[in-house]
């Protein structure tokens, strides 16, 4: 690249910073445009941040709004001490409650609080989608921008509603990603922090290190895969039965997620909630084990020396432990972190070579789940995006009060 070339680059970028300061949503709108552009992934990144801080906590029974008066009862009573709450007050969550107790130290301001949830997701989130946007030169072949859409809408940014174990995902995927893409072992060390976000990832990191044990027995992963979605998930009081007994505040996490009571509610609430919410899922499910079948029955060479199988075996290994712990309440996060690295194998593998025959006909059944799943992701986020991340500004947006979600004019 010539200076004049650099110039031109440099003045690009600028402009970007200038127009996001002025029109968010339009700077974002370029950025994605222009996703080659090394400002890009900064644009999404700061994207994030504003929707946190315009974040609509449109009902009392949402995550955020415990965030929310957490935060400000830390903020009002400042005889708290730092050790005792970021050790003791929040168990095992450690970082959030950090992040908590410093925070309210300065401000009372609880939209500060989630505009650094924002910040601190829109990193990893924007990091995570420009890896597989820049891993390769070529431009989109038509059949990627479908498992990329999904990989984008899997765990968006208006997740920052349930920070705690989508920020570790994100954390835990950029990791694994780059170790599996370049082999730096270093950011291995960065998924040991992911724990500290949401402590359900020491099982997370179980299943890493089940992968770094077996490595690529392929065979082994499709006879494991197909057991956990077609022939044995243990009951509940199997899964209660066999849990391991750890000390201390895991143990009292770990109670409190699999108290009877708690199961029922959670129960209660599966059987109110929509029917699309768990289709989309259980579709999926079914789609990446045929992607999987397909791999291993008719690919299994290729696929045994790709660069690429550890995603799918990630992918098979999560979507498997969702299923064997399926009667547990809130273990179904755990497919979502599967279905990201079954979203990045595909992008990836398509991205590679020709498709040929076969993947191209899958690729076409999967049109239909995956289009659900992004759709039905929308509707959800809707309910906490406020209209105004679409016309105001960082410059205006703390004198104005984000109360209403889209989903009240949807409705």
């Amino acid at each position: 690249m010539n200076r004049g070339d650099r110039f031109n680059k440099d003045i690009s970028g600028t402009l970007n910073y200038i127009l996001f300061l002025v029109w968010p949503f339009a700077a974002l709108f370029f950025a994605l445009a222009n996703y080659k552009s090394t400002v890009s992934k900064n644009i999404v990144w700061f994207f994030c941040a504003f929707f946190g801080f315009t974040f609509v906590i449109s009902s009392e029974g949402i995550d955020a709004a415990f965030y929310r008066d957490k935060f400000i009862y830390a903020y009002n009573d400042p005889s708290i001490e730092f050790m005792s709450y970021v050790l003791n007050e929040g168990s095992t969550d450690f970082f959030i409650n950090f992040l908590n107790f410093t925070l309210s130290r300065f401000t009372d301001d609880y939209r500060i609080l989630f505009l650094t949830f924002g910040f601190l997701f829109g990193f990893f989130y924007s990091r995570n989608i420009f890896l597989l946007l820049n891993f390769t030169s070529l431009p989109l072949k038509r059949y990627a921008w479908l498992p990329l859409l999904l990989f984008v809408f899997l765990i968006p940014f208006w997740n920052i509603n349930g920070i705690r174990f989508y920020l570790a995902t994100h954390i835990f995927v950029y990791s694994t990603a780059h170790f599996f893409l370049f082999q730096r072992k270093k950011y291995l060390l960065i998924a040991l922090f992911a724990p500290l976000v949401h402590f359900s990832f020491v099982l997370c990191l179980s299943v890493l290190l089940v992968y770094l044990l077996l490595g690529k027995r392929l065979w082994i992963y499709l006879v494991f895969l197909t057991v956990a979605m077609f022939i044995y998930q243990p009951s509940l009081g199997t899964i209660l039965s066999n849990l391991p007994q750890v000390s201390g505040a895991a143990q009292d996490k770990l109670e409190g997620y699999t108290y009877l009571e708690y199961i029922e509610d959670q129960k209660a609430a599966v059987a109110n909630a929509s029917w699309f919410l768990y289709l989309r899922s259980d579709l999926l499910s079914y789609l990446f084990y045929i992607v999987t079948a397909y791999f291993i029955l008719f690919r299994y060479r290729e696929l045994r020396y790709s660069r690429y199988a550890p995603f799918l075996i990630m992918g098979v290994l999560f979507l498997s432990l969702g299923k064997f712990t399926a009667a547990l309440p809130n273990t179904g996060r755990f497919i979502s972190v599967g279905f990201l690295f079954f979203a990045a194998f595909l992008y990836f593998k398509i991205m590679e070579k020709k498709m040929g025959y076969w993947l191209k006909r899958i690729m076409i059944i999967a049109i239909f789940p995956m289009l659900l799943f992004i759709i039905v992701e929308i509707r959800v986020g809707i309910n906490v995006i406020s209209p105004g991340i679409f016309y105001t500004n960082p410059l205006v947006a703390p004198y104005i009060e984000y109360n209403t979600p889209l989903s009240y004019f949807y409705e």
